[in-house]
């Protein structure tokens, strides 16, 4: 039993280390592209409500649940307000600061009120599922995954499937099971997009990505943008997931 629960905890950091950097290449192909086009402010939004939530209940929750859970909403209540500031610097729309609203009406709704922790523990899985419905709704309206860094996904599905095993090892409550089993879910419908509109197929050398949304060019192509009498090049392409960040 202690050697599982060594595990549980290793595995719990391993989750916690996952999303710590999970939006980094969110953010840093944000910053990239200076648009945030293609990626929801919608579904940062409902996030933000869940992970400001999930952090101030489990910090007033009697049942102590594991630090690495309690860093991992600390954490996303970071990122998404740096996802928010984004959204703000780049679409020019100063009406995303009143989304920072969510966090201290989170705090004063669960010490003023503490008996509504019971039903506002089950908001963050709430919200994780609507916000990826919003995340993909956007991705369909474009027909592209662009927007979305595929890197941030891949560590959002190993937090996701690290989280899982460790719940299941030292039988945590199903809402925090559903936080970690609702992040793997994510990366895979992203995966599942991302092979619908960004991949080609029918490539003679196997499956690769189509064009990187933060603009990057060839040599060919710089050349054929400064002459106009040029041939139009070839367009290189990329073979992995993890080449757009």
């Amino acid at each position: 039993m202690l050697v599982l629960h060594a595990i549980a905890h290793g595995l719990g950091y391993v989750a916690t280390i996952a999303f710590f950097i999970q939006y980094v290449p969110q953010i840093h192909l944000n910053y990239k592209r200076k648009t945030c086009e293609g990626f929801s402010s919608v579904a940062i939004l409902v996030k933000l409500i869940g992970a400001s939530f999930m952090f101030i209940n489990f910090l007033l929750d009697e049942k102590k649940p594991p630090w690495s859970v309690v860093i991992y909403a600390l954490i996303n209540v970071g990122q998404y307000s740096v996802l928010i500031i984004q959204f703000v610097l780049y679409n020019h729309r100063w009406m995303y600061c009143s989304y920072f609203l969510v966090i201290p009406t989170a705090i004063i709704t669960s010490f003023a009120l503490p008996a509504t922790m019971a039903w506002t523990n089950s908001i963050k899985p709430a919200t994780q599922v609507i916000s990826q419905i919003a995340l993909l709704a956007e991705c369909v309206r474009i027909k592209s995954t662009r927007g979305v860094s595929l890197m941030s996904m891949h560590f959002n599905g190993i937090g996701g499937a690290a989280g899982t095993i460790m719940c299941i090892i030292l039988s945590q409550r199903l809402y925090t099971l559903m936080l970690y089993v609702n992040s793997f879910g994510q990366a895979v419908s992203i995966y599942v997009l991302a092979a619908m509109y960004d991949w080609n197929w029918n490539d003679k050398d196997g499956l690769l990505a189509k064009d990187e949304a933060d603009g990057t060019v060839t040599a060919d192509e710089e050349d054929a943008s400064e002459d106009p009498r040029a041939p139009t090049p070839t367009v290189k392409k990329h073979g992995s997931f993890s080449a757009r960040v």
